[in-house]
């Protein structure tokens, strides 16, 4: 979704660049009509409605011009500073979405390593006596070896909430990756009670 957004807004700006040739070209002709028309020209490009000296008339027609001129190039201005603002917007968005990306793929990984660990013991109920000191051992260097993973999901949740807050929606799939994230930390905690 974001991607497509990112797309759609750099296919806008490169439309916008070839427009703008265009644009500066009849400001230009404008401009340079407002300065080398004789008055007597220009009063027979704006008729008012009421009989005016030809110098008022051409007056006025030379005000109108050069007001849609700056409005013209105003308004250009305005749609080039949105459309660079959107696509920031869009670039501050897609980084923090790698990020939260690569914090969860590395947080994926350590709980898949310490999953692994404790994989490998046995159940406790099927210890002897003699293991359970060694078990028990074991336990407590997972654990401190697990305790900065918690850093690792609060940044993964962070991240995520952060880009809610922007009011990026989230994906299906990334929202379930999150909820996978969070329930495998917590059922890695309990089992290491």
């Amino acid at each position: 979704m974001l991607h497509r957004k990112t797309y759609h807004v750099k296919a806008f700006k490169r439309e916008l660049k070839t427009k703008e040739p265009v644009i500066m070209s009849t400001l230009e002709t404008v401009r340079v009509f407002l300065t080398e028309q004789p008055l007597e020209g220009l009063e027979k490009l704006y008729q008012e409605p009421r009989e005016l000296p030809p110098e008022e008339r051409a007056q006025n027609v030379t005000r109108l011009l050069r007001k849609q001129a700056e409005e013209v190039n105003t308004e250009w201005d305005k749609l080039n500073l949105h459309s660079a603002d959107w696509q920031r917007k869009l670039d501050e968005a897609l980084e923090r979405l790698q990020k939260l990306q690569e914090a969860a793929d590395e947080l994926d990984l350590k709980l898949r390593q310490a999953e692994v660990i404790k994989g490998s013991w046995q159940p406790v109920g099927d210890l002897l006596i003699d293991s359970l000191q060694d078990h028990l051992e074991k336990v407590k260097v997972l654990r401190g070896e697990t305790a900065p993973l918690k850093e690792n999901v609060n940044q993964v949740n962070d991240l995520a909430r952060q880009l809610t807050t922007l009011g990026i929606q989230l994906s299906p799939y990334t929202l379930s990756t999150l909820e996978d994230l969070n329930t495998r930390w917590k059922l890695l905690q309990v089992g290491l009670l």
